[in-house]
């Protein structure tokens, strides 16, 4: 979870966009009337060893979370560190307000990732202290602004940390999306696209604020791309749909801007949060383009998230074939799959690089598929089901279930199709935003059946209808071409 911070500091680090301003990485030095210097510290000859950056502080029950107040119980201070740059604390509408958490026990710590909504502090400071219970500021801003900040200290054993808001940027009160600790440094990217409109610039899908938006022009084929500043490995990308969503859309990357090489395609896009994983690849350029609308509109990114190579999922099951290991199952590749070495209760896990909220997994089988098998996510040291299948009869399965945050998932196979093990094509991760309601059943269901059994519009096609009635009678109904009056 907190590897990359909901990744939120690959992206927000990704800001060296030309066309926006970057977020500051803060050292606690004076930057033009903005910083006041809390603290000096001079080594002395032979001091300035490189220390080893400690590693991110995971959030556990041994965390305490508390504020000054709270604007309602939707609104808590434990919103700021759930890994969901969606969900934040917001305080009463009023100036003098503070946020703290307590890490249960000193921990080394050397990096402070904030996220202001955009109900920001104006002026705030982060104040520190270790089991002694002596504060001391390590950053005071006069001039904040919304999204993120990245607040670099020196590595020091800390039990608390309190950001202690002085004075609103907003007329609401105070509102923080997201705090992390030793999050990784971000690689450095710059944002371009095909078209873009207005305000709605390419930098904006990268700026860490869910406020701001890219969007393209009213065409079918469009898309948005970075340009790393060296050559960095990636191994997936959360794209965060506005309404304008692509419903067929592909993740490439490239090593030149020139020729590029597919890593993911989607043609079922429904919105929301796409959870996009492929096999790690070195490139200079990452590109997602859009090559059909889901809407009438354009496409439109809230925010896109970069995943580190070395931070995808590691994937294990109970057998595998050789030549089909279990990774095969999350490359993005179709070509490839997981294929257990036997039959009988085979499983299949996922670790997460951090903490996902998922609603479902869409589970693409081989010939050899699984007709019994539940999904099941980990909670604490234990196992919870979550979905069950009964009668599986092969190629996609859309398995929804209530919205749940985790760090892990299985798939336990049961019983398979012809007594020759379980051949796992893809997985794709659907995000707590598409879970279980009796209108995505519905839609599952439609995309399984043969067409002509359900309405054309849950498959997103085009339905015609047509005026129906009886000579010289004041009544009239529609008919669609599927029967449906």
């Amino acid at each position: 979870m907190w590897k990359q911070w909901i990744g939120l500091f690959v992206l927000l680090g990704v800001c060296g966009c030309a066309t926006r301003e970057e977020p500051e990485v803060l050292s606690g030095v004076p930057a033009e009337e903005t910083l006041v210097a809390v603290e000096e510290t001079v080594l002395d000859e032979g001091m300035a060893e490189e220390v080893a950056a400690p590693a991110p502080l995971v959030p556990h029950e041994g965390w305490t979370v508390t504020a000054s107040s709270s604007e309602s119980d939707e609104l808590g201070p434990a919103k700021a560190i759930d890994g969901s740059a969606v969900t934040r604390w917001a305080s009463t509408w009023n100036d003098k307000e503070w946020w703290m958490v307590d890490f249960g026990s000193e921990e080394q710590l050397a990096r402070i990732n904030v996220l202001w909504e955009t109900a920001f502090a104006r002026e705030y400071r982060v104040q520190v202290c270790a089991d002694d219970g002596e504060w001391k500021d390590v950053y005071d801003e006069r001039s904040g602004r919304p999204g993120p900040r990245v607040i670099e200290l020196d590595v020091q054993p800390v039990r608390r940390v309190r950001i202690e808001c002085r004075k609103r940027g907003t007329q609401w009160g105070n509102s923080l999306l997201e705090v992390g600790f030793n999050q990784e440094k971000p690689m450095e990217a710059a944002a371009t696209a095909s078209s873009e409109g207005g305000d709605f610039e390419p930098a904006n899908a990268m700026d860490g604020s869910f406020s701001t938006r890219w969007s393209s022009g009213f065409n079918d084929v469009e898309w948005w791309q970075l340009r790393f500043d060296e050559p960095s490995v990636v191994g997936g990308v959360i794209i965060h749909w506005e309404t304008a969503f692509a419903e067929k859309f592909r993740v490439q990357v490239s090593s030149d801007g020139e020729e590029w090489t597919t890593k993911f395609e989607e043609v079922e896009g429904d919105g929301n949060t796409d959870i996009v994983f492929f096999e790690p690849t070195e490139a200079r350029y990452l590109r997602i383009e859009g090559f059909q609308r889901g809407t009438g509109w354009g496409y439109s990114i809230w925010e896109v998230e970069v995943l580190k190579g070395e931070d995808n999922p590691i994937v294990s099951a109970s057998s595998e074939q050789p030549g089909a290991g279990a990774g095969k199952a999350l490359d993005g590749d179709k070509a490839t799959g997981w294929h257990s070495a036997a039959s009988g209760e085979q499983i299949l896990t996922v670790e997460l690089p951090r903490i996902f909220e998922l609603g479902g997994l869409e589970l693409l089988w081989g010939d050899d598929y699984a007709t019994r098998y539940r999904i099941e996510v980990r909670e604490g040291d234990a196992w919870k089901v979550v979905f069950e299948e009964k009668s599986g009869n092969g190629t996609t399965d859309y398995d929804f279930f209530p919205a749940v945050k985790t760090d892990a998932f299985r798939i336990v196979c049961l019983e398979d199709s012809a007594e020759a093990g379980y051949a796992l094509v893809e997985i794709k991760c659907k995000s707590g935003g598409e879970a279980a309601t009796p209108l995505r059943y519905y839609k599952a269901a439609a995309l399984d059946a043969p067409e002509g059994l359900f309405p054309m519009w849950l498959r997103r096609i085009q339905e015609f209808w047509t005026i129906v009635g009886v000579p010289e009678d004041t009544e009239e109904s529609l008919i669609s071409e599927t029967g449906i009056v």
